[in-house]
């Protein structure tokens, strides 16, 4: 088993495993193993022989090394169907910039909504790079079930990031527009106030 073989729901279900309270790191490991092979508990702990079971846990080592970084595309194939996702996250729409800001808002939930900000991030296409008419919440679940890992840490590594950079440059430049309606507010007020005196009567 390796990192290509976790689709992002396996990831999910591998990420909660792993803060679940377990008595020892056996059950755990075998909790593990079950997450990402959707077979029971049980039939770990009570089907197989103890030497299967030890060579199914020596397969889950991948977990301990990042997966390999993947050369970053516009066009990607995932299952059977084709995206194209948005590299130049200066051109994302105002409804993106919305999605994306609330997915994110959480940190603690980053790891439960990767399928739907990469889903917002990208259309799926036909062979001929055509748009097809999607909805987000439909290439959410095809992508969580899909893709697989590898891509997923490109992907996410790469929008997060231009995303922080993204942020950082909305908030400075808010920021500079609001010291200049600030200036400009505190003029016309200084303006008007001389204009009207100081309404001061003896």
């Amino acid at each position: 088993m390796e990192w290509k073989d976790i689709n992002i729901k396996q990831y999910q279900d591998l990420c909660k495993e792993i803060d679940e309270d377990y008595t020892d790191d056996l059950e755990r490991s075998i909790g593990i193993l079950a997450t990402l092979t959707d077979k029971s508990i049980a039939y770990y702990t009570d089907e197989i022989p103890l030497n299967k079971l030890k060579e199914k846990l020596i397969a889950l080592t991948f977990i301990k090394e990042k997966p390999k970084q993947q050369k970053i595309h516009s066009k990607v194939r995932i299952g059977k169907k084709r995206f194209r996702f948005n590299l130049n996250m200066r051109s994302v729409s105002a409804g993106q910039y919305i999605d994306l800001t609330e997915l994110v808002k959480d940190k603690e939930k980053i790891n439960d909504n990767l399928h739907t900000f990469l889903a917002v991030l990208c259309e799926e296409i036909n062979w001929y790079g055509k748009k097809k008419d999607t909805i987000v919440s439909d290439r959410a679940k095809y992508i969580q079930e899909n893709m697989r890992m590898p891509m997923v840490f490109s992907l996410s590594g790469f929008f997060l990031s231009n995303y922080q950079r993204l942020i950082k440059g909305t908030n400075d430049f808010l920021e500079l527009q609001m010291k200049k309606l600030t200036k400009k507010t505190q003029e016309a007020t200084d303006l008007a106030l001389s204009n009207i005196g100081d309404g001061i009567i003896l």
